[in-house]
């Protein structure tokens, strides 16, 4: 039997900026150093400015007063972008499509899956 390959151990921390965000999207491509930029987007319906409760005696009605209609819009909010060497860009892709690869033998196409 042969010897051991020796072992290096990172320790993950996370930073105190950490935060998990839901993305809708992303857009981006590489830029004129060859990096990946990827700025990852939320959509999201607009929020009214203000909304109006009716005051009854000395207390709000649960619900506000139905606002004038309006043309219904959305916000694409950019939530942060990323930038990637593309070597580590392919490293990334790679374990991604390992990751949706045993989702799919677990659960099937995720095409056909219901949101």
């Amino acid at each position: 039997m042969g010897k051991p390959n020796k072992l290096y151990t990172f320790k993950n921390v996370k930073n105190v900026d950490f935060r998990t965000v839901w993305a809708s999207g992303v857009f981006g491509g590489v830029t004129a150093k060859g990096q990946l930029n990827m700025n990852f987007f939320l959509d999201t319906l607009e929020l009214p400015k203000s909304v109006q409760h009716e005051i009854i005696g000395n207390d709000l009605a649960p619900h506000p007063v139905p606002a004038s209609p309006s043309e219904p819009s959305s916000v694409r909010e950019v939530q942060f972008g990323l930038l990637l060497d593309l070597e580590v860009a392919k490293t990334v892709v790679t374990w991604m499509q390992q990751h949706i690869n045993e989702f799919e033998e677990k659960f099937g196409d995720i095409s056909k899956q219901k949101v």
